[in-house]
């Protein structure tokens, strides 16, 4: 089974939501950076909460056949990052979100963000 990039962002953001995370913000990478193509953000509620999203986007992206490539953060679970090679994934807690703001780094906002899955 092939699953395309787009796919799995998919599948991720409807995981999180599915999971109440809070404020998803998705976007395309590409010209950005090399180190992915997409990059995902979301809060979570407490360290626990981050944790169980980052475990349920791990048995999603498995489902698809896609084994994700590491897991950082989990121990504290203020900032948990899972990499799935072409798609990063940062579930943080809000107050550190608030801290390094990732979406400014990437200069974006959540709510206006280009729409990341029309490319592949």
């Amino acid at each position: 089974m092939t699953v395309s990039t787009s796919d799995l962002v998919a599948k991720i953001v409807s995981t999180l939501n599915d999971s109440k995370g809070q404020a998803i913000c998705e976007t395309n990478l590409k010209g950005i950076t090399d180190v992915a193509e997409y990059g995902i953000v979301c809060t979570a509620t407490s360290s626990r909460h981050a944790n169980t999203l980052a475990d349920y986007c791990w048995v999603a992206a498995k489902a698809l056949d896609i084994e994700p490539l590491g897991k950082e953060g989990s121990e504290d679970g203020e900032w948990v990052l899972l990499d799935f090679g072409h798609v990063i994934l940062h579930i943080m807690l809000a107050s550190v979100r608030d801290h390094y703001k990732l979406e400014d780094m990437w200069c974006l906002k959540p709510d206006a963000l280009p729409d990341a899955l029309d490319e592949d």
